[in-house]
């Protein structure tokens, strides 16, 4: 199988300010099919440690079941099998990235790199970040922005790709067409602002208000008096002390209102959509929720409609665009290309 070297342009750029009006333009801009500002949109709210986790526990639920492969070719079978070509192919980090953009973005992009392996021809999944992905409405098919060697910020050629040709892949779990509108960062960009925000404010309401707020009253001091008083509580530390004028007091004012559950309550909304758009359900999230845990721990973390569907989005991917190439190269035959089997059958809860 004859192959290309692709060189990724490595994004250099600042970090975006996320905006209401910005997360506008990512996704005017990826119906336009210019998936730039939406895959950079992605990759910020992955920043958020929660988000971060609920996506792992995604796909983990997929890549942790245990595998085997259907096919007409016991020798291809075996191969993918007992001599392991499967995580040759699919390496079990670069799987799980094109996993993470295909339900972010909506599409993973993948270079299949071609070599030698006991005499077998077998590919190798390097994962490409989408930003430099493009969706042409005129010519319909898909671009894709190359680098030039020795200069990352230089702009290359941008080629045509087609994916499933034994050189590029894209896995599009959501459908092949207009992949984007489905993924996760139009569905939850949004709350990950709202969520922003919330820690922004109450990070801020936590400085002005935690401590409290000095206060002198009463007495007839002058006013040279009462301007080294404020100096000096302006500038006091833990445990300093001050004198004070005959018949003046010093009180600390402090925050009674609970304002700050407002900030809490924003954070919570934004985990539970998180929960809900990648996990399917909420329940494993809802700690001291009636009945909450125990519903958890029979569906699991991650509902059990999800893997299986994911079970055959990755099935059908790597079948359809990688592994009917591995057959032909093999063995000569596309119709030998094995089926990857994930085992989605529900584990029994024997105490329950």
């Amino acid at each position: 199988m004859d192959t290309i070297d692709v060189i990724e342009r490595r994004p250099v750029r600042s970090t975006a300010i996320w905006t209401p009006d910005l997360l506008r333009v990512a996704e005017w801009e990826a119906d336009a099919g210019r998936l730039r500002l939406a895959a950079d949109l992605w990759e910020s709210m992955l920043a958020d440690d929660r988000l971060k986790g609920v996506l792992d526990t995604r796909t983990d639920a997929l890549l942790g079941r245990p595998l085997s492969f259907e096919g007409r070719s016991a020798r291809v079978v075996a191969s993918l099998d007992v001599k392991e070509d499967w995580w040759r192919i699919f390496p079990e980090t670069e799987l799980k990235e094109l996993m993470g953009w295909g339900l972010g973005v909506g599409t993973g992009l993948g270079h299949m790199v071609w070599g030698t392996v006991d005499g077998r021809d077998v590919p190798r999944l390097h994962v490409k970040n989408p930003r430099n992905l493009r969706w042409c409405w005129r010519e319909r098919g898909w671009f894709f922005r190359t680098g030039i060697a020795g200069n990352e910020t230089a702009l290359g050629e941008e080629i045509r790709i087609y994916p499933g040709d034994g050189n590029w892949v894209l896995y599009t779990p959501y459908g092949a067409n207009r992949p984007w509108i489905h993924g996760a960062y139009r569905t939850l960009g949004r709350w990950a602002l709202l969520k922003q925000y919330a820690i922004d404010d109450w990070g801020d309401y936590s400085d002005r208000k935690g401590q409290g707020v000095h206060v002198a009253t009463g007495g007839k001091g002058t006013v040279a008096e009462r301007k080294k008083i404020t100096e000096e509580l302006r500038a006091m530390a833990g445990n300093a002390a001050i004198t004070l004028p005959e018949g003046m007091d010093l009180k600390l004012l402090e925050a009674v209102a609970n304002t700050w559950s407002t900030f809490k309550a924003q954070i919570d909304a934004s985990n539970e959509a998180q929960a809900v758009t990648l996990l399917g359900q909420n329940m494993s999230t809802l700690a001291g929720a009636t009945g909450a845990q125990g519903a958890a721990s029979l569906q699991g973390d991650v509902k059990l409609s999800k893997t299986k569907a994911d079970a055959e989005t990755v099935a059908t991917f790597a079948h359809d665009q990688v592994l009917v190439h591995y057959a032909v190269a093999n063995s000569g035959d596309a119709t030998r290309a094995p089926w990857p089997v994930y085992d989605t059958t529900p584990v029994e809860d024997k105490k329950a």
